[in-house]
């Protein structure tokens, strides 16, 4: 089939591996093959547009849904004092503290 029957998208495509080829081949003729693409461009319709402008982009959650299991309750570590009771004089704030934060 020739360009005649192709649709525009098609065309576009051919154009812009023309174009990449040579690019990578510094050929000055790629600024007139971009200059060609250009009308073709303003003819795409919106779901083509979005086709393209999508191209390169990996939605990486549709490759490899990851499920991780739920964790358990976390164990709390063992208490560092047990079973024992402090007797004797109540605690007190050191005298510089209480020095500072006196009202």
């Amino acid at each position: 089939m020739g360009a005649v029957g192709m649709k525009p998208l098609d065309v576009y495509l051919a154009l812009e591996r023309l174009m990449i080829e040579l690019d990578a081949d510094a050929n000055p003729i790629a600024d007139q093959v971009r200059d060609l693409m250009d009308p073709l461009w303003r003819r795409l319709s919106v779901d083509e547009i979005a086709r393209l402008d999508a191209r390169g982009q990996i939605e990486a959650g549709t490759l490899f849904p990851v499920q991780l299991p739920i964790p358990g309750r976390p164990e709390l570590p063992p208490p560092t004092v047990v079973n024992q009771k402090f007797e004797g004089e109540a605690w007190e704030a050191p005298f510089d503290w209480r020095m500072r934060h006196a009202a």
